[in-house]
């Protein structure tokens, strides 16, 4: 039997704190394990010290295997974890994975004994049981995702505290290629499916453990409408009594079928990444959508009164100063509840990632940057701080004192990114002072 630690590392420049979703991989990874007979833990970064400059978290000093998962911007926070363990506790063996290292292998594998690119379930108990596994490993798809056992979260007791939705997973895989995103990248062209009864089975087994809130972080979850209605449907017939978060694309709207039977499932949020309203942004996205479609799609879900969480991109070569104000107005026009702004990542695989390279506009390599509220590449039609200034003012555009309780946390999550981001501020107005007018972009 071995003692297993997974990490989730906390990104440097942490945003959204405590309530940041957890990723699901480790979690299937360790009930995997955990029926091997191994013991097993997972700490989150965002609820848990793991290493601190000085302290260390002690399973890791005690674990036999460490397994880190890395996104972009969590890459460089992964690499010091693993360093540390390395010179603390130099039987242990380490292993990253995660979206960044399967296009990163390289840069990770100086810093542990085995990378993982892509998926790892069907490689994790060789992993962990063979010791001669090492370097780049290729994971696999698992194609039968009923196989799985479901995510078992008591292996991060501290996390329990504070997740507001219990997050799940019922699909893998994307069909679309836009061109900043990594999903389909790291999970395929083709959608794998869990099946309805199977989801269905796990919502029960969550509810009889006390949850009642869910988050279905599938990147689209009416990728299939005839599968999403079954299993909305079955939540309706198996009587279940919770609240229900899911992230779909605009064409979710198409189906009103659909959107009356998530309603009576008390469907209470549906998070869409409409990007842009700018029609050469989408088209640069690949997005397959337009502005009309936005517009159709946040007025039927209006009408079946579903809440609807925006989320847009800014800084796409077709977008100027006059972005972000104008899609606030747009949102505030058409009477959303709810938006979330990012500043467009290029996140390394993808083709915005390569396209930016080629063109000698990555401004840095600081993968600790690459959250989403930082200016990281050099913008087309604006300078790049007048972008990070730009993403600020949306925000406050958008969240008026008329939005009362958000408009506080609006004003709470600035000010914690300006306390956290001075010499980062600085720095941007040096490397691209392009001339844009006068700009005041002083902490709230």
């Amino acid at each position: 039997m071995a003692r297993v630690v997974f990490v989730q590392p906390n990104a440097q420049l942490d945003f959204y704190g405590k309530y940041s979703m957890p990723l699901l991989g480790s979690f299937y990874l360790g009930e995997i394990l955990r029926r091997r007979g191994h013991q097993v833990k997972v700490i989150c970064g965002s609820v848990e010290t793991v290493w601190d400059g000085q302290w260390m978290n002690p399973s890791l000093l005690e674990a036999d295997f460490v397994g880190i998962s890395a996104i972009t911007c969590t890459a460089d926070r992964a690499y010091q974890i693993a360093d540390e363990i390395r010179n603390r506790n130099p039987r242990a063996r380490l292993a990253i994975g995660g979206p960044h290292v399967t296009f990163q292998p390289e840069e990770a594998l100086a810093h542990c004994d085995a990378v993982v690119r892509g998926e790892a379930e069907q490689l994790i108990v060789r992993l962990v049981e063979d010791t001669s596994v090492s370097g780049i490993v290729e994971g696999g798809p698992t194609d039968d995702l009923d196989s799985l056992p479901f995510p078992n979260f008591n292996m991060a007791p501290p996390l329990l505290r504070y997740m507001r939705y219990l997050p799940m997973a019922t699909s893998r895989g994307c069909p679309f290629a836009c061109t900043f995103c990594s999903v389909s990248l790291m999970f395929g062209r083709k959608v794998r499916f869990r099946s309805p009864a199977n989801v269905l089975d796990e919502l029960e087994q969550r509810v009889t453990e006390g949850y009642r809130r869910f988050f279905f972080t599938d990147d689209n979850f009416a990728a299939n409408p005839d599968r999403a209605k079954e299993i909305v449907e079955g939540m309706i017939r198996r009587n279940m009594k919770i609240r229900w978060v899911a992230q779909a694309r605009h064409d979710v709207a198409r189906d009103e079928e659909l959107l009356k039977i998530m309603k009576r499932a008390n469907c209470y949020y549906v998070l869409i990444g409409f990007e842009s309203i700018n029609q050469e942004s989408l088209a640069s996205f690949n997005k397959k959508e337009d502005a009309e479609d936005i517009v159709r799609c946040i007025e039927r879900l209006r009408r079946y009164d579903i809440n609807i969480h925006a989320m847009f991109v800014l800084g796409a070569d077709g977008d100027d100063s006059s972005t972000g104000i104008e899609t606030s107005r747009f949102c505030r026009r058409l009477g959303l509840d709810s938006l979330q702004y990012a500043i467009m990542i290029p996140l390394p695989g993808t083709q915005l990632f390569s396209d930016l390279e080629a063109q000698g506009r990555i401004l840095t390599k600081d993968w600790r940057l690459y959250d989403g509220t930082h200016t990281v590449f050099r913008p087309l039609k604006v300078a790049a701080f007048e972008l990070q200034r730009m993403w600020e003012q949306a925000y406050r555009k958008f969240y008026t004192p008329r939005f009362f309780l958000s408009y506080l946390y609006c004003r709470h999550c600035l000010r914690k990114w300006h306390k956290l981001n001075a010499n980062f501020v600085q720095w941007l107005k040096r490397i691209d002072p392009r001339p844009t007018g006068p700009i005041n972009l002083s902490p709230v």
